[in-house]
């Protein structure tokens, strides 16, 4: 055997000239740097496999096809800050929330400061921001690329957050669990809780901000209620509702219809009410931005 052959383990022969043909091709005429770094590399890959080796691929081709096969996923709401994004409207609710305090205990208008239990349908309330609220953090979120998935898929399982809701309350009025007062209260706040869970693998960003909303919005609420309550001021605040068992503790009171109501019952039709409207504007303006670009 003469020195311009070798045989590899698997008993093939090479010579130096075939063997460097395989690994970098023919010669052609000179390029720049750049592209001669390139090419020979895909006809380096080329030569290997044509002689039954797998080439490993450099570091950096390896992360480009990593990243061209990796799903697209939701993008992080690291991008944009939740906290500074509810700063504004945690200001607002909170100014909305002293006004109706100031308005309740000054006797105002009924239609706006309602003192009844739960202050329902009073002009002035913190539960009208919800919707508007949502609309807003929806559309500075898609803004920012942190739109959902899908528009479709944001919508649909809002709505069937909304079916937990209805369907859930309709068993319990079957089952008859309203008749205890107390096991009323957790199963219905319960229900809500579970009902805005299911919004989450919706739109993700949109439910995370809308939770942090919540409760920058409801626990004023909660600490309020434990003042009106001491003192019995004589606001929605602190008024009771009629099938309350007598006999109930300050303490008692409190951890049920302030804590209980505000930090989950309330916060979950906060999050189900931002997540409806907040998906309809998203799909309004998505459908409207198609329509320019047509």
């Amino acid at each position: 055997m003469t020195t311009d052959h070798f045989y590899c383990p698997e008993g093939r022969g090479f010579s130096p000239a075939a063997d460097v043909a395989i690994m970098f091709g023919p010669s052609r005429a000179p390029r720049s740097p750049q592209r001669a770094q390139g090419a020979g590399q895909w006809n380096n890959w080329g030569g290997l496999e044509t002689a039954g080796l797998k080439p490993r691929p450099s570091k950096p081709l390896v992360r480009n096809l990593r990243q061209e096969e990796a799903p697209v996923n939701e993008p992080s709401t690291t991008d944009l800050d939740i906290r500074r994004l509810i700063l504004v409207p945690g200001l607002v609710t909170l100014a909305v929330t002293a006004a109706r305090l100031a308005g309740e205990l000054m006797h105002g208008p009924r239609i706006f400061f309602n003192s009844d239990p739960g202050g329902l349908w009073a002009i002035v309330g913190i539960i009208w921001l919800a919707p508007i609220f949502g609309v807003y953090f929806a559309l500075k979120l898609a803004s920012h690329g942190q739109g959902p998935k899908s528009l479709r898929r944001a919508l649909g399982f809002t709505l069937l957050g909304l079916a937990v809701v209805f369907a859930f309350s309709f068993a319990g009025s079957l089952l008859h669990l309203q008749q205890n007062f107390w096991c009323g209260l957790l199963y219905l706040s319960t229900v809500v809780a579970v009902a805005a869970l299911v919004t989450l693998p919706g739109w993700a960003a949109l439910f995370r901000t809308l939770v942090a909303y919540a409760y920058a919005a409801r626990v004023p609420v909660a600490v309020v209620m434990f003042f009106a309550f001491w003192g019995d001021w004589g606001t929605h605040y602190d008024a009771v509702p009629p099938d309350l068992p007598d006999g109930v503790g300050l303490l008692a009171k409190y951890v049920w219809l302030g804590l209980l109501t505000q930090l989950i019952f309330w916060v979950g039709l906060t999050v189900l009410a931002g997540m409806l409207f907040g998906s309809l504007a998203a799909g309004i303006a998505h459908l409207a931005r198609r329509q320019s670009q047509a």
